[in-house]
């Protein structure tokens, strides 16, 4: 079978900010901004994940929806992600906006990537993650970390951190979806950029 590969960055000057990924003390962001399938409106960036480690065995994910509203009212229906090592038994507490939620080991297929916890919103009026909108889920099992959710899909390449689906993008009749994903650096991203920081990937074996 395919591989888990974790990807994990070492800063070897001070703090480093790069575009679409950014690491900080027990937290992690994941700024949805590669458009995979469709033409979302309100970018560059179409929403957010803040992954920060909240105590022993506990995780608030903080999912927003960074689109502008001027442009477009698209909400977020749905949001896959990745756990390494994997954890049996995650549980994910929300307010009703997340209306059920699958976590099995690189079960959940979504354009020919695996993906472990699949999040699903509300696609209800009213109950909508809208442009300007965050929802906060508590994500707890035995081990979990940030640096848990910060692995890449299996499947074809590339693999992605994340994936989030966007629903009704713009107005009127025409309201099309769409899929984005967090972009991941290349080691040849950091040495162009001459910062100095040093990209690996580390396997797991199935």
């Amino acid at each position: 079978r395919e591989t888990m590969r974790k990807y994990i960055v070492s800063a070897l000057v001070g703090v480093v900010a790069i575009a679409s990924f950014s690491t900080a003390s027990a937290a992690i962001t994941f700024e949805f901004g590669t458009v995979v399938e469709g033409a979302p409106l309100g970018g560059p960036i179409y929403g957010t994940l803040l992954i920060e480690t909240a105590g022993v065995d506990t995780v608030n994910l903080t999912m927003s929806n960074t689109a502008d509203p001027v442009v477009t009212q698209q909400f977020i229906h749905r949001l896959f992600l990745n756990v390494d090592p994997f954890v049996s038994g995650v549980v994910i507490s929300a307010d009703p906006r997340l209306e059920s939620y699958e976590f099995d080991q690189d079960d959940i297929n979504d354009v020919g990537r695996m993906f472990d916890l699949g999040l699903y919103f509300s696609t209800a009026n009213g109950s909508r993650v809208l442009p300007g909108d965050s929802i906060l889920m508590v994500a707890t099992g035995s081990g979990l970390t940030e640096d848990s959710f910060n692995a890449l899909s299996v499947g074809n390449d590339p693999g992605y951190l994340g994936m989030m689906h966007i629903n009704s993008i713009g107005f009127g009749d025409d309201r099309p979806s769409a899929k984005v994903a967090p972009p991941v650096p290349e080691p040849t991203t950091f040495a162009a950029l001459g910062l100095g920081a040093l990209a690996f990937f580390r396997k797991r074996k199935k």
